[in-house]
């Protein structure tokens, strides 16, 4: 008896262990929420800014909705992970009220009864389901980190591509102070034509 009593107590330790680790994944989790709400906003300001630039921006806009695509699939990914999480907690809410059941149980009794005996299968089977939440957890976290490698290499591309296209304004600006310039030159020929003819 005393030794199913340290193995209880054994599994309510682990079992808080877990429901801590389960807390920090959320917080995690809360701050790539915000991160990837942050980059669905700067994806649609650059595809409205793409949309400014004409044909120089193109390419611009089609890496801006891959990146606001990226950037939904992320905060669905985030979702689902949350909803696993929350299936964990609760398996570990009913893991250690079925573990202070069978301790007091225990206690009581002395003995290893039918009913602690159905309560220990109990625990087995919720541990069994802990760990395997846990390795979804694990699978979901691996994509979100391959998820957010994919957005890092989204906005660096967006940033050449505003390089590319402000380069591209700045030359339009020069041919069109060129072409200007040109005009003024054929109105002066012109005008100059004109008072010859007259004279």
């Amino acid at each position: 008896t005393e030794a199913l009593s340290e193995r209880l107590a054994n599994s309510r330790v682990e079992a808080d262990r877990l429901a801590d680790r389960a807390a920090s994944i959320e917080t995690v989790l809360e701050t790539i929420h915000g991160i990837t709400e942050q980059t669905g906003l700067l994806a649609l300001n650059a595809s409205i800014e793409a949309a400014r630039a004409g044909d120089a921006g193109r390419g611009f806009a089609v890496v801006a909705d891959e990146v606001r695509g990226l950037a939904s699939k992320t905060k669905d990914s985030t979702g689902e992970i949350r909803a696993t999480i929350e299936e964990l907690q609760q398996a570990v809410r009913d893991v250690v009220t079925l573990i202070t059941a069978a301790d007091e149980e225990a206690a009581s009794t002395r003995e290893l009864s039918a009913d602690s005996r159905s309560a220990l299968a109990e625990i087995q089977e919720a541990a069994e389901h802990i760990s395997a939440v846990n390795a979804q957890i694990a699978s979901a976290t691996e994509e979100q980190t391959s998820t957010s490698a994919q957005i890092a290499q989204r906005l660096a591309a967006i940033s050449g591509l505003a390089n590319t296209v402000l380069g591209g304004a700045g030359k339009v600006n020069t041919e069109t102070e060129g072409l200007s310039g040109e005009v003024r030159r054929v109105r002066g020929l012109i005008r100059r034509f004109a008072v010859g003819e007259g004279g």
